[in-house]
């Protein structure tokens, strides 16, 4: 990966942690859609309202706070490339 102009090995380590994290956050991305269609499915198919109720709610507040920590992270990469 290029280095920005004025950054140093520590900057650049940091770019590729960061962009590792984000490696990370867009496979829960890719995931977390296709558990969602699984649960709704079950809930359907299996009426576990009780039991998969709350999972599916966990699910929406976990895909929520991963697209928020997702663009935390863009904007350190961004501040980093600056």
């Amino acid at each position: 990966m290029p280095r920005s102009k004025g950054q140093d090995g520590s900057s650049l380590k940091l770019r590729e942690d960061l962009e590792a994290a984000l490696g990370a956050l867009a496979d829960h991305g890719e995931c977390a859609p296709r558990v969602e269609i699984r649960i709704r499915q079950a809930l359907r198919r299996t009426g576990f309202h009780s039991l998969l109720d709350p999972a599916l709610e966990d699910l929406v507040r976990m895909v929520r706070d991963v697209a928020d920590a997702q663009s935390q992270v863009v904007a350190a990469v961004q501040r980093l490339m600056e």
